[in-house]
């Protein structure tokens, strides 16, 4: 029980610290559809494994040459890999990217 208190008290502190951040920047209502939502852990841990493969996916962009048809196909070839063959495919995109979309800038590992 303490625990899940723990983290609603965590979720409210992410809340006021997104409102104060969106006063700093005098920013719009970008973000205030995800904030208004329920967060769980599940829901971050989502944003934390898509943030993680940005890179390998620009890069399978890029090696399709731009054609979005060419990288649908390619992802959907990589998504009924096994997971381990899969995310070792993955790392292999992520390292051909040059910084500042490079691997540097990423968790050794995306939340499983």
């Amino acid at each position: 029980m303490k625990k899940r208190l723990n983290k609603q008290e965590e979720f409210s502190r992410l809340r006021t610290e997104y409102a104060r951040l969106k006063a700093r920047w005098g920013g719009g209502p970008v973000y205030d559809h995800w904030f208004k939502r329920e967060l769980s852990n599940a829901r971050l841990a989502s944003i934390a494994t898509y943030e993680h493969w940005v890179p390998s996916f620009l890069q399978l962009l890029q090696e399709e040459e731009g054609d979005m048809g060419h990288f649908y196909q390619a992802s959907e070839a990589l998504a009924v890999l096994p997971e381990d063959e899969r995310r070792y495919r993955m790392k292999q995109l992520a390292d051909k990217v040059p910084a500042p979309f490079s691997g540097q800038l990423l968790a050794p590992n995306p939340p499983e």
